[in-house]
């Protein structure tokens, strides 16, 4: 049987109403859980390189620990290398993929983490679902939503988007709510399933329920990372309804694109320009 790991993602998968993440925060008891929360927030914000130096410091907190947390320092590390992958730092990316590929046989949660960073990278040749998919991660309940989204998102990258949309749309209908971070993210993959099925009405009405919980809390990089493959529905949606927060997700996402480029071509040796327009 699947061991259980506790929760890494102390924000993602926080339960607080929309506009309370600065209060969520605040109200964590555990410094270090608080100091956590905080990065993860100031990385949702687009505050990438404070988010990378925070992540970075708790993560050498962690290693210096006699009995180091396995789950908050998954959550740390993660955290750590997502900001990295934002500031196109290549070699933290490598090291953490190369560590995690020799450790996933210890851990299931590192073999999520591998999985789950592959894909953001776009890194496919890499990933070897089993035949039951997501259900290998049934241990790991308390990332599941975030499982559903990586694995939503691998499935809408490789033209499965109808059992994309239908993963997502299940994990958001029986997700524990509030929990705003995670609706974000898996209504922004049900919202790009959606355009490219040209089921324009309901890709909007998800857009725009993202929106609806990101807004209050000034959460834009999940945004800024899907640019790509919301392009249109952004400028449907904010480029004249909400300029100044168009403006900061293109560009944080231009930054980001870039980043990501580079570190799937040093991954991947692929040799991909980082200098095509969002539409190319």
């Amino acid at each position: 049987m699947s061991k259980t790991f506790a929760n890494p993602f102390i924000l993602t998968m926080g339960e607080f109403a929309s506009g309370g993440a600065d209060d969520f925060v605040a109200g964590i008891s555990d410094p270090t859980e608080r100091r956590l929360a905080s990065a993860e927030l100031a990385y949702y914000r687009g505050n990438i390189a404070f988010a990378k130096n925070e992540f970075g410091e708790l993560l050498d907190i962690q290693t210096e620990l006699d009995e180091p947390d396995s789950a908050r320092g998954a959550g740390i590390t993660l955290g750590y290398v997502l900001a990295s992958l934002a500031c196109g730092d290549v070699e933290t990316v490598k090291n953490s993929l190369e560590f995690a590929q020799l450790m996933k046989e210890e851990s299931r949660a590192v073999e999520f983490f591998e999985i789950y960073l592959n894909i953001l990278i776009q890194n496919f040749r890499a990933i070897n679902f089993p035949p039951v998919g997501i259900t290998s991660f049934d241990g790991l309940e308390s990332v599941r939503p975030m499982a559903f989204f990586a694995y939503s998102l691998y499935l809408i990258e490789t033209d499965s988007r109808e059992r994309a949309v239908g993963m997502a749309e299940s994990a958001l209908i029986f997700m524990k709510k509030p929990c705003p971070i995670a609706t974000i993210q898996l209504c922004l993959n049900i919202s790009v399933g959606y355009m490219l099925m040209r089921v324009w009405d309901k890709a909007e009405y998800y857009f725009r329920l993202a929106w609806e919980y990101a807004e209050p809390d000034g959460i834009i990089m999940p945004f800024a990372e899907r640019r790509t493959a919301l392009s249109g529905m952004l400028e449907r949606c904010l480029r004249f309804e909400r300029p100044e927060s168009y403006k900061k997700i293109s560009a944080l996402a231009k930054d980001y694109n870039s980043a990501v480029i580079a570190v799937h071509n040093a991954v991947t040796g692929d040799s991909i320009p980082d200098c095509l327009t969002q539409i190319e």
